[in-house]
């Protein structure tokens, strides 16, 4: 195929008769006819909403950036909806390392995400998310702080546009409650927020009770981040986003060395897919642990992203345990369970971690009849 500069025809170029479509002047390359309408083919040097008059079911292609538009309406020149096939918008970075005080005295303080897990779309740079579409976005925000002393009060919050915070979590901590180290603490919230396109979103924490701005966060993806993914687009503004969403139940499956013999008690398991990111929620109550005995092992509903080193870390809840020591002393305590999977698996292992203590896949012998599980989080696939 060839085509012709002079009059924007296309067509097979030698001896042989040239099969062409002519651009009119309205930007159209082609025309057809179901009976009813008459739908076409454009190409236009900006967004064809107001500029091109078609029927539903025309295509137009913005020849400065290549977007992709479809006619929804037969309402003349408007109507037209970006096509979304094209188009992602998710999100997840953390500091890389300790940051230097930041809060404590009743400062509010912007939090530094200085690198980028993935960024979907390329919405996020210089700690901030904008919007790139008016519309429904959901947004999670972990922080382990550090360098606190005595009662101390900490405000997670999302900051909207310079002007607005979003308290997603207010959280006080006393001596005794470290999670980590001596002095640390996690702060983590979620907001589903509406925003219009190039809103802004960063997150900021807010520290109390401390003689100076001393509080510190530390760096690492497993400990800090920020998060966020468009859920829906406002009408109009993007057409058939996340196209792979699914909203599900699913029976989740707990095994004590991939058996559950005699096991019983209730199974809840609910997940959401976007893309390539996966939402889960599971509970678990037992009223029977069964005989089967081994590491402790969850079924997901959808395998883990293949891609070496990715890890799946969800935040996990235990009740009604046995063999493990809670306590403020990290040398002989195990301070949190987490939920974790390799990539390229379906299997989550129920661990205990301490600061100074291996952390340790969880076994039967650490169950009772009674034990309790909740899972929430997300990872990639």
């Amino acid at each position: 195929m060839a085509q012709n500069a002079v009059n924007n025809q296309i067509g097979s170029s030698g001896t042989a008769t040239t099969l062409g479509r002519l651009r009119n002047a309205s930007g159209q390359w082609d025309s057809y006819a179901d009976g009813t309408d008459t739908f076409g083919f454009y190409n236009y040097a900006g967004s064809p909403e107001g500029n091109i008059a078609a029927d539903i079911g025309s295509i137009c292609v913005d020849t400065t950036n290549g977007n992709l538009y479809v006619k929804k309406t037969d309402t003349v020149n408007t109507g037209w909806a970006l096509g979304s096939n094209f188009y992602e918008a998710s999100f997840r970075a953390y500091p890389s390392a300790m940051s230097a005080g930041v809060t404590g005295t009743g400062t509010p303080a912007t939090v530094a995400f200085n690198t980028e897990e993935f960024d979907n779309g390329s919405n996020f740079a210089s700690n901030t998310f904008t919007a790139p579409v008016s519309g429904v976005y959901i947004f999670n925000a972990n922080l382990q702080l550090d360098a606190i002393t005595g009662t101390t009060g900490s405000y997670l919050s999302l900051y909207v546009n310079s002007t607005t915070d979003y308290y997603m979590t207010q959280t006080d901590f006393t001596p005794g409650q470290e999670v980590g180290a001596s002095a640390q603490y996690i702060v983590n919230g979620s907001q589903i927020l509406e925003l219009s396109a190039g809103d802004t979103v960063v997150v900021r924490i807010l520290g109390t009770g401390q003689g100076a701005d001393s509080t510190r966060v530390v760096g690492g993806n497993n400990v800090s981040w920020f998060c966020g993914s468009l859920l829906a687009p406002a009408s109009g503004a993007l057409t058939g986003v996340f196209q792979t969403v699914n909203n599900t139940s699913f029976t989740p499956t707990l095994l004590f060395g991939g058996g559950n013999t005699g096991m019983t008690g209730t199974y809840q398991g609910y997940y959401t897919r976007m893309n390539d990111i996966v939402f889960v929620d599971i509970y678990i109550a037992l009223s029977a642990k069964g005989s089967s005995t081994g590491a402790a092992t969850i079924a997901l509903p959808v395998a883990i992203k293949n891609q070496a080193n990715y890890f799946a870390v969800l935040s996990c809840e235990a009740g009604n345990m046995t063999g493990l020591v809670a306590g403020a002393d990290p040398a002989t305590s195990y301070n949190y369970i987490t939920a974790r999977g390799v990539f390229n698996t379906s299997v989550l292992n129920v661990q205990a971690n301490g600061p100074t203590l291996a952390t340790v896949t969880l076994q039967h012998g650490n169950f009772t009849d009674t034990s309790q599980l909740i899972i929430s989080g997300y990872y990639r696939v």
